[in-house]
């Protein structure tokens, strides 16, 4: 902890590597490895390696919100079919997890399910503007330009400040003339 608020988080993954090493069956201990590694190195192979070990670790946790943040972690290292998983499970055990199994399974090719999950992540949490963006890029995908730009148009309703969102919004706009 100490690295990482000097902003040294190099030297507490190393730190961190050390201790896991020594505590394998450390939930708690491999997650925080996880999270560094993602956050310094989300490309490496060794830290979707470490997220896979932490995915394993956590096999039978009924830890929502720990179940939660590792399926978090498994889609940023792009393990879409654990984060699927795991992300099911943290629903299971009552977290809200809509949005990031909707954008697992979006990713996954499913996009029904995603579909569905982003509706029910909106009831989560309607001042969340990711499940709009991520009904945009569905209704996109499916060739549905209005139904783009009108999920668009409501995630820019909540959050004006998504560059992401106006680029598409205004590319979606474009190609409707």
């Amino acid at each position: 902890q100490c690295h990482l608020a000097e902003e040294r988080p190099d030297r507490a993954a190393r730190e961190l590597r050390k201790a896991a090493a020594l505590e394998e069956g450390d939930l708690g201990l491999q997650l925080e490895l996880a999270r560094v590694l993602v956050e310094i190195e989300p490309d490496a192979m060794s830290t979707k390696g470490t997220v896979r070990k932490v995915i394993d670790v956590a096999e039978g946790s009924t830890e929502g919100e720990r179940l939660l943040v590792i399926g978090q972690l498994a889609l940023g290292v792009g393990l879409v079919e654990e984060a699927v998983d795991v992300l099911t499970r943290a629903l299971e055990c009552g977290e809200k997890a809509h949005f990031l199994l909707g954008e697992a399974l979006f990713r996954k090719g499913d996009a029904m399910a995603a579909h569905e999950h982003a509706l029910r992540a909106m009831g989560d949490d309607p001042n969340d503007p990711n499940p709009h963006r991520l009904r945009a890029r569905l209704a996109l995908k499916a060739g549905d330009r209005h139904g783009a730009l009108a999920s668009l148009e409501a995630a820019i309703s909540l959050d004006d400040s998504h560059a992401e969102t106006l680029r598409l919004a205004l590319g979606t706009a474009a190609r409707l003339d």
